[in-house]
């Protein structure tokens, strides 16, 4: 940019989340965000940084690309039928769930297939197409059910994808960036079902108990930020039943995943059990330890799809729409050439759900909105305050 498009330098205030901008949302949430949005943008548009380089100015200005966040964030974002449906993942327009798994010729691909180059991505174009068919339909109440089971998407007047000027910024489902955080290491994601699974298939195998791997675990010094597993951590979270997930949050998961192979290797292993099962978790141990590097997405899909492969050969019951989210997630990694997780927001899930209890049950609605935006809050009862919440180097 030039002189011409020359503007303050200015950042992007919190007056547009707690101030001057007050949209009527009283018709639907949804349409809220379509307010909102519109009203992020054209700021993005007027705000910027100016930097000088030689005798020469620009302004530097942000543009939406993408929004990361778990996959039941985007289903209410974008009125998706969700990962229960027919049409489960948004980015694809021949991937089908709720059907038994197949593995066919056929043009259509099963959500939990791990034959990646079958799936066909849906273009921004084909989702306006999609969009403007429900908007037609929209007084054929048969035929619209039809077309939102068939392509996933639900009618909603209000919506993001059905508000024309919202669409066309948002480049859906180009936008939708799945969080491999959720996908992957937290509630009901895939590696939490592949650790439940094996631990269940030792303990069935050999005379090894849930208390042995515990005390091999309380051995072993976990380095760095990660945090050491609960002396019983096995034990209390494992679930003795073989299509179920062990019960961990996703830092917890990361550590167990490490801890656990390494009980594979020295334990399991050496005593020639579950040989092609300890293989097929070492793909898992690999496939975490690229991700949490963040360099190399190419080799993060190759050992995604391996792992996706070897998770279906032992765990088929187990196998969840996560596991397509996975590949998708990556995908966007790819795409953006960026990597985003929520983890580094996740693991300090502790001090703003301390925060928000707090706020819940002491504060009014007009103190909240003060907390909220400062990040502390002294006690209505009792004057003690409560921490700001760390992230990263920053606090807020």
């Amino acid at each position: 940019m030039d002189d011409r498009d020359r503007v303050e330098p200015s950042g992007i205030h919190s007056e547009r989340l707690h101030g001057r901008f007050k949209p009527d949302h009283s018709d639907h949430r949804t349409s809220f965000h379509s307010e909102y949005f519109l009203h992020s943008e054209r700021n993005l548009q007027n705000t910027g940084i100016r930097l000088q380089h030689g005798d020469r100015w620009f302004t530097l200005r942000m543009k939406f690309a993408f929004n990361p966040q778990d996959f039941a964030a985007h289903e209410d974002m974008y009125d998706l039928k969700g990962s229960s449906g027919l049409a489960p993942c948004p980015c694809c327009d021949n991937c089908m769930g709720r059907r038994g798994f197949f593995d066919d010729d056929g043009p259509i691909a099963h959500v939990y297939s791990w034959k990646y180059n079958k799936f066909k991505s849906r273009t921004p174009e084909r989702a306006a197409d999609i969009v403007n068919n429900l908007r037609d339909l929209a007084d054929t109440p048969g035929e619209l059910d039809t077309l939102e089971k068939a392509t996933g998407i639900k009618y909603n007047p209000n919506g993001i994808l059905f508000d024309r000027e919202v669409s066309i910024i948002m480049n859906f489902p180009n936008c939708v960036y799945i969080d491999l955080t959720h996908a992957l290491f937290g509630s009901g994601g895939i590696a939490r079902y592949h650790i439940n699974g094996l631990v269940y298939k030792v303990v069935q195998s050999s005379q090894i108990t849930v208390e042995d791997i515990d005390k091999f675990s309380a051995s072993v010094t976990v380095c760095g930020s990660s945090p050491q597993l609960p002396k019983t951590f096995f034990q209390d979270r494992v679930q003795e039943k073989p299509d179920a997930d062990i019960k961990s949050f996703a830092s917890e998961t990361m550590t167990a995943i490490r801890v656990f192979g390494l009980f594979l290797e020295m334990v399991v292993k050496s005593m020639g059990l579950l040989v092609r099962e300890c293989a097929a978790f070492q793909l898992l141990i690999d496939l975490s330890d690229v991700i949490v590097a963040g360099t190399n997405p190419q080799k993060t899909l190759e050992l995604c799809r391996a792992h996706h492969e070897a998770f279906m050969e032992f765990y088929s019951g187990c196998a969840k729409p996560k596991l397509h989210y996975v590949f998708e997630a990556i995908m966007a990694w790819l795409r953006f050439k960026i990597l985003f997780m929520t983890f580094s927001a996740e693991r300090q899930h502790k001090v703003p759900k301390q925060l928000m209890n707090h706020c819940y049950n002491k504060c009014t609605h007009t103190h909240n909105h003060g907390v909220l935006a400062s990040g502390s809050c002294r006690c209505c009862h009792g004057g003690r305050d409560i921490p700001s919440i760390p992230f990263g180097r920053n606090r807020f």
